[in-house]
């Protein structure tokens, strides 16, 4: 296993911006920040595009805005 820089990650976590409402990407942000402080290797860019990336979906979802195609 790699080292991997848990406080720099676990910041970067906690500051990708998260509506309110969107609960399954708190879960999922919770779940990466508990996995990072006890030092489970992740891969950080893809971390955080997959915890935007759900952010986004969820928002959309919760307002019921179609996807443009």
């Amino acid at each position: 296993m790699s080292e991997v820089d848990t406080p720099g990650l676990v910041s970067k976590l906690v500051a990708v911006p998260i509506a309110d409402d969107a609960v399954m990407t708190k879960m999922l942000r919770e779940t990466l920040v508990r996995h990072a402080e006890v030092g489970v290797e992740v891969a950080e860019p893809a971390l955080l595009g997959l915890l935007a990336i759900v952010g986004v979906l969820e928002d959309r979802l919760a307002q019921q805005t179609p996807l443009p195609c």
